[in-house]
């Protein structure tokens, strides 16, 4: 993930070039990779090293469900930005939240690896 965000398309277009790719087909592939990434660790990787293997599953049914739900609220507030002032504070917006999210792993879950134990209910 971090060679996709530190690479350009075009520096990489001739090498694609030289295997028969466009540089449209290289721009999807770079994205595919970088949302299979960002879902595999917001969805999988992390909830399996903050949970006991009995709460994975929950946990990550939770957050698909409350990333879609705020998928499906945030669209009409894109659109308005969008048409108001342009991309540039989409993808601000979007760039930081990562920053945001990285951070309050960091203060609330502490140390990764660690499994903490769910007292049973």
């Amino acid at each position: 993930m971090l060679f996709l965000a530190l690479a350009r398309i075009d520096s990489i277009a001739p090498y694609a070039a030289t295997i028969g790719l466009d540089i449209t087909t290289l721009a999807l592939i770079c994205v595919t990779l970088a949302m299979f990434c960002h879902g595999a660790w917001g969805n999988v990787i992390l909830p399996a090293e903050v949970f006991p293997a009995r709460a994975v599953g929950s946990v990550t049914g939770l957050g698909g469900l409350l990333g879609s739900v705020a998928g499906v609220i945030t669209q009409r507030m894109i659109g308005h930005v969008v048409e108001g002032a342009g991309y540039a504070p989409v993808f601000l917006a979007c760039a930081s939240a990562y920053l945001v999210a990285f951070f309050l792993v960091v203060v609330l879950v502490g140390e990764l690896g660690r499994i903490r134990e769910i007292p049973n209910a």
